[in-house]
């Protein structure tokens, strides 16, 4: 099964079941498939090792034009569960949200995404992976309301969406580098909000020839670094790069123009 999948990744669950029939002579449900390859994954890594992956086109020329949104798991004082939600714009790697709710649920999540909308037009495709969280009703209902092209990640292929995925690690290294545990979920909530500030602002990126996502998502060339300055309740000692002039206002195609 795990070859099949290598060789064809573009099959569904369904297809390699008729596959494996039609091939091998066993016959599988599509549910038994999907489970075999979820506990694969190392397996199924390790036959694609030294292959170009096959992910889908993720390049972003404009703010807007591709959103990434996903959940991670974090812990409020070292035992209680917490989720983190991020909104991420391709463009830049711009983070337009970043927040903890209680429990990964549609609803819960689709909240998020309509405070990330707020006040900012719609982006024009916006990418998840399968969680149930992500084709729940409330969350499908918010994308088609806002008109927004929902895009699923290929199954088990994680790099799909790896740009968040580097987010979520960056937060985490950062957060857990600085506290040895946070006790709340207000703390982890102004954690987010500082981590955002930092990371959107502050902190140059190499990818985009050490600017950072603020300058990028707004067309600023780089800025000399400015004073000293702290974050995370004076944990972090860095360098205030945010321009001196306000930034201009952001061109965004609107739900009309999109058409």
């Amino acid at each position: 099964m795990v070859q099949l999948h290598v060789e064809h990744p573009t099959l569904g669950a369904g297809s390699l079941a008729q596959l494996l029939l039609r091939v091998h002579q066993h016959k599988l449900s599509r549910e038994t498939v999907r489970k075999i390859l979820k506990r694969s994954g190392p397996a199924i890594r390790e036959a694609q090792r030294g292959a170009p992956p096959t992910a889908r086109s993720l390049a972003a020329t404009h703010p807007g034009q591709l959103w990434a949104i996903d959940v991670s798991l974090v812990w409020r004082a070292g035992y209680f569960p917490l989720w983190v939600v991020a909104v991420l714009d391709h463009h830049g790697s711009y983070l337009v949200q970043l927040q903890p709710i209680a429990w990964p649920s549609g609803p819960r999540v689709a909240q998020v995404l309509r405070q990330a909308l707020a006040g900012t037009a719609a982006p024009l495709r916006i990418l998840t992976d399968r969680g149930s969280e992500f084709r729940s009703q409330a969350f499908r209902a918010l994308t088609r309301a806002e008109g927004i092209v929902h895009t699923f990640t290929k199954p088990h292929h994680p790099w799909t969406n790896g740009r968040v995925e580097r987010l979520f690690r960056t937060f985490k290294s950062t957060v857990h580098g600085l506290f040895w545990l946070v006790p709340s979920n207000a703390a982890w909530a102004h954690a987010c909000t500082e981590f955002r500030l930092f990371y959107n602002e502050h902190r140059p990126h190499q990818s985009f020839g050490g600017r950072t996502p603020h300058e990028v998502r707004y067309g600023l060339s780089q800025q000399p670094a400015g004073l000293r300055r702290t974050f995370f309740n004076g944990r972090l000692n860095w360098w205030d790069m945010q321009p001196a002039a306000p930034a201009p206002a952001l061109a965004v195609q609107s739900p009309h123009q999109r058409g």
